[in-house]
């Protein structure tokens, strides 16, 4: 059978590029994760 897809759209040779920016953005995201900092505001209960 002839194949009719685009050498171009074939994005089996691109999986280790997406695999790769994939983990780049967890990371990002877990590292954001952790750096973020909340601060507990303290009510004024002198009213």
């Amino acid at each position: 059978m002839e194949v009719k897809k685009a050498p171009k759209a074939n994005i089996e040779t691109q999986k280790t590029t997406f695999l790769l920016m994939g983990l780049v953005v967890a990371l990002a995201v877990l590292f954001v994760g952790f750096e973020w900092s909340s601060t507990i505001s303290k009510l004024d209960e002198t009213v």
